[in-house]
Order: structure tokens, then sequence, then C-alpha cells
């Protein structure tokens, strides 16, 4: 590849497009062996995404996505025009992925761009159900029951993490999503044109009650984040504080320019996809027509948060002092070793706390010490407590008196103290 050494320009890209049963597919972005996306003009056009990545890493992707995914490109962007419906998939989260077929797993984001007037969106279930009772219902062609449905409309976004079954139908929709085309089909509404998965993922998936609300105007996951930008007047980007990632930016309607001093202007329409490399260090994002919205993707830093810090986030306690004091008081645990308050966690981890009676257990999604609504919390830690654990709470509570000799006077710090540890001590 020629003019290594010189700086890369945003790349747009030409689109792959696939005929699907419930209608078609368009990549407009993917780096998947199968599907390897070609840059469509500039110096750099007839090359492919992989070719690019190979020969210039994280000059292109940045150093947190090199270090996480390689060469492979961490993003994909595909559009679905789904006329009649597809079939109920289920896809995998990282550790399984990795362990089972050497692959990474799959979390995604479907935007909706147009909902015809029979839409509907299968996302998880009405209410907690069990393995017997969906496998039972799959194999009776009596699923729709038990799935959660909504009515989509254009603009709105549904985040699809790992472990909850969903489909599509007479929609279109823009896939954000990790770099992976795994995924295992559940059940196809009485079709027995193509193999199921079901007895192989049957313990992937996420049997609780549907509760994930997305906001409309972007989200972050640990494999990318987004942001929606309503472009009514120019802005300047820059690289400050974005030194470690690309910027995918995705016209989701009216038209922009994208203007790199020293590189040339290059102009975006609805639908197309501009990748602008890591190191870029300034930019201008320039609206051409005056309802114009972008989609930019990015790929975050992945941070070192206390644990202290991470169990406030996630609304495990109401204040950063009591999972402080949680931590010294030996009540919260990973891999059954005590945490101190300083402790960093990582993604994946297993993380239980005592509180009272009740010990909850939390896997770390993705490690945050900025406090989250109650909706966005299985974002960042996945609630693995026990029924058994949960029951304790509606068991009726035992009342008792602590008695104190008469003229012994008020307790001292110290008689606090004791009585403190007492109380913290008992399981009640």
């Amino acid at each position: 590849m020629e003019n290594e050494n010189k700086k890369l320009p945003p790349l747009k890209f030409l689109p792959d497009r696939a005929e699907m049963p419930w209608g078609t597919v368009e990549y407009r972005l993917a780096d998947l062996g199968f599907i390897d996306s070609m840059v469509s003009e500039g110096w750099l056009g007839g090359n492919t995404l992989s070719d690019i990545i190979q020969t210039y890493l994280e000059r292109l992707t940045g150093e947190t996505s090199f270090n996480w995914y390689g060469t492979q490109f961490p993003v994909l962007v595909k559009h679905l025009d789904v006329k009649g419906r597809t079939s109920l998939h289920v896809n995998p989260d990282d550790e399984s992925a990795e362990q089972r077929y050497d692959a990474f797993g799959k979390t995604a984001l479907w935007y909706v761009e147009e909902a015809g007037p029979n839409a509907r969106l299968y996302l998880g279930f009405k209410r907690d159900v069990t393995a017997s009772e969906f496998w039972e219902a799959c194999n009776n062609n009596n699923v729709a029951p038990l799935l959660h449905s909504v009515t989509p409309k254009a603009g709105e976004s549904y985040l699809i993490v790992p472990g909850l079954v969903h489909a599509a139908k007479d929609v279109k929709l823009l896939e954000v999503a990790e770099c992976s085309e795994l995924w295992f089909r559940l059940h196809d509404w009485g079709s027995t044109e193509r193999e199921l998965h079901l007895e192989e993922a049957i313990d992937l998936i996420d049997f609780r009650a549907w509760k994930n609300v997305l906001p409309q105007n972007g989200t972050t996951v640990p494999q990318f984040g987004l942001q929606k930008i309503e472009l009514k007047e120019p802005l300047q980007n820059s690289s400050e504080g974005l030194e470690d990632t690309f910027l995918l930016y995705i016209c989701l309607s009216g038209s922009a320019v994208i203007d790199v001093p020293d590189e040339g202007k290059v102009p975006v329409k609805k639908g197309e996809v501009v990748l602008i490399p890591a190191e870029t260090d300034k930019f201008f994002l320039i609206p051409s027509d005056r309802d114009t919205v972008l989609l930019e993707v990015r790929m975050d830093p992945r941070p070192e948060v206390r644990i202290d810090k991470y169990l406030w986030a996630i609304r495990a306690f109401k204040t950063r002092s009591e999972a402080a004091d949680a931590c010294k008081g030996g009540k919260v645990k990973i891999a059954d070793v005590p945490a101190k308050p300083s402790r960093t966690i990582k993604e994946g981890e297993i993380i239980t706390v005592r509180k009272g009676a009740v010990t909850y257990t939390y896997r770390v999604v993705m490690p945050t010490e900025n406090r989250v609504g109650a909706a966005l919390v299985p974002n960042f830690a996945e609630n693995l407590t026990p029924e058994e654990e949960l029951q304790k709470l509606k068991a009726p509570v035992e009342t008792f008196f602590v008695t104190r000799d008469r003229g012994a006077g008020r307790p001292t710090k110290k008689d606090r103290r004791e009585i403190e540890q007492l109380w913290d001590s008992l399981d009640f």
C-alpha cells in the first residue's frame, strides 16, 4: 500500500447488500471476513477495511480498540429492511463467545429509521419465565404470548444486549454493533426451512422480564459509545480527549460536509457512513440541510474504577460513604476475598454485597464512577442475585428490644461502636 506515512483521510465505503427471507440487509461498514468493506474514493479507494487496519493499525482505530480487538475493526454498521418478520434470535456475551467459539460476542443498538403499519419489535419477555416454559412454547409454536413487544416509532433507539431474545417486523432499522455476527436462531414462527439453535443457546438466554430503556440521544456500553447530534450549525470537533479513538458519523437525515483542514471536504448524505481516523487532529461538521441529524460512534477508553464508586454508581448504595463503609466492614467481596474501597474493578468480575440478611451478586458489565439512572443500571451491572436471597426481603421482620440499665446514662462512643458492630453481625 502506497503513502504509508501520509496522514489518513476520512473514509467512505461501498455497501454490501444481501437478500434475506424477511427482506434485505445492507452492510455499510464491516470487518467480518465474509464481509470486508471497501473504501469508495480517495487515495485509499479500492482497499478493504482489513487491509487498511493491517497497514495503519492504531493510527486508524486508536489504542483502546487495538488493545481489545487487535487488527479487527471493533464496530459494524448495517441497515435492515424488514418486510416480513425476522426469526427470534439471541446474542452471546463476550465471555461465552470467547470460551465456546473463540469469537466476540455481540451487543447492538437498533435505531428505527422507518416503521410500517404492522411494525413490531420483540424484546425479551413480558414476565420472568423458565427455560422449560420457553422450550415448550418454541416447540409448540406458541412463543408470541411470552414475548414483550413494542410498536416502534421513527427516531427511537433500542439496545440489544447479550441474552435478550429479539426479533423485528415491518420496520427499517439501522444497526450499530460489536464486530460480530455470532447469534443463534431460537424460533422461526413455524417455518422449518432454516436451522434452529435452541438447544445450543438455551443457557445464553436472559429469562427475566424486559426492563431495559435507552435514552434517545445516545448511550455508552463497553463495546462502543453513541451520541445523536442535531446539526443546526457548523460544529468544530477535535481530538482533545478523543485521541484514543476513531469516530464514525452516520447520517440519519439531511446531509452534511466533514471538513478536515489540509485533507479536504467529504460530503455525507442520508444513510452514508464516514470513518474519521484516530490520528485526525481537528475537523468541522457543517450541515448542508436544515434538518441534518448525525449519529456519532466512538470507542471510549475503558476506565479503572474503585469498587466503592462503582457500587454507588450502580445504585447498590445510596451514598458513596455507605459503599466505602461496607467495603471496610468486609461486606463486599470479589472471588470470596474482601475488597477494600480502593480496589479497582474490571469487566466480568463477580461482586457480592451483604446488606442485612441478603447477599446480592453483581457481574461488572462496564466500570463506571458516574451514578446512573435506575433504568440504565443493566448497561453497567448484571444482577445475578439468587432468588433464595431475594426471598429473604419478603420474610417477616422479627422485632426485639435491647434494654439498658436505669441510671447507666447515654452510651459512650465506644458503646455505640460496639452496638453498631452487634447490629452488623446479626442476620435478620
